[in-house]
């Protein structure tokens, strides 16, 4: 949307520019978005944009970028799987947590029996 939006608004074309850059990706979904609208592409979509004056539909490096939609579908995918990976480890974690505790507690009242046990049995001089 925000792509679609950025033909009208130079703000949001701005913004779309940095995450073409960010992501190394051009057009929504490809390069061919920009037909419609302009006679070349943003720079963005060019690797060594730094040093040229343009970057044209014919530079092959911009047409075989992939568009920021797809990009942006698998780094979601990678950083969701990365938390979800994560999320796990800490639960295992903590279930082990809860079990080395309850084990723990066990053997407190294993220590509390024999201490009344002793303590009952003991006669004085």
């Amino acid at each position: 949307d925000g792509y679609y939006n950025s033909q009208s608004n130079p703000d949001v074309f701005k913004a779309f520019g940095r995450i073409e850059r960010k992501l190394r990706c051009c057009g929504a979904n490809d390069a061919r978005d920009y037909r419609s609208w302009r006679n070349d592409l943003p720079l963005t979509c060019c690797q060594d944009s730094y040093y040229r004056a343009t970057c044209e539909f014919t530079d092959k490096e911009a047409n075989e970028r992939l568009g920021c939609a797809k990009v942006a579908s698998v780094y979601t995918k990678i950083i969701s799987s990365s938390v979800a990976g994560a999320s796990l480890i800490i639960s295992l974690l903590e279930i082990a947590g809860v079990v080395l505790a309850w084990k723990l507690f066990n053997s407190l009242q294993e220590v509390e029996h024999y201490i009344t046990e002793r303590k009952e049995g003991e006669t004085e001089c």
